[in-house]
C-alpha cells in the first residue's frame, strides 16, 4: 500500500526546521559531552538494517519531522516508548543541505501497517559508506537541542 496515499509529498523550504527524537543513551554516557550542550554525531545513525528492511524498506536516510506538521513536543511524544528518556534536536533545513550531498525530503507516513500516521515524517538523504562518518560529524554541529526530556 502506498504510505502517502492521502498526503502529497511536498518540497521542504530551506528556512523551515526539522526535528529528530533521540534516546538519552546516545548522550548520557558520552564523556565528551558531559553537559550535553553539543549534539553527538551518533544520533545520525540510520536505523538498524533489520528494522529498516521490515518497516522502511523503500526509504534510505535518517528520519526527522518537518516543523510544518509537527512541533518539537509532538516529535518527542511520537515514539512508542516513554518520552522522559528522549530528547529532541533541531536544525534549519538549509543547514543540513549545506552539507553536500545531503538533502531533506518529505516522506509522510499514511496507512502503514506497522507505523503510526505521521504527516511530518521526512528523511535526511545522501549518506554513503564513504561519507557517513565525516557527514555525521558535520551534522552534529548543525543541530541544537530543542528538548532534553530527561532533565
Amino acid at each position: 500500500m502506498n504510505n502517502c496515499e492521502e498526503w502529497e509529498i511536498e518540497i521542504i523550504p530551506d528556512d523551515d526546521f526539522i526535528f529528530r527524537r533521540i534516546h538519552k543513551n546516545f548522550v548520557i554516557n558520552d564523556s565528551e559531552f558531559p553537559n550535553m550542550q553539543k549534539v553527538p554525531q551518533n544520533v545520525f545513525n540510520e536505523p538498524q538494517k533489520s528494522w529498516k528492511e521490515e518497516y522502511l524498506a523503500k526509504w534510505d536516510g535518517v528520519s526527522v519531522d518537518w516543523d510544518r506538521y509537527s512541533t518539537a513536543e509532538e516529535t518527542l511524544k511520537r515514539g512508542k516508548k516513554e518520552s522522559t528518556n528522549y530528547g529532541v534536536i533541531q536544525s534549519e533545513v538549509f543547514q543540513v543541505r549545506s552539507v553536500q550531498p545531503l538533502d531533506v525530503i518529505h516522506q509522510p507516513i499514511k496507512n502503514h501497517e506497522k507505523l503510526k500516521d505521521n504527516r511530518a515524517h521526512s528523511l535526511i538523504t545522501g549518506f554513503t559508506l564513504a561519507n557517513k562518518v565525516e557527514i555525521r560529524m558535520t551534522l552534529a554541529e548543525k543541530f541544537t537541542w530543542s528538548i532534553q526530556g530527561w532533565l
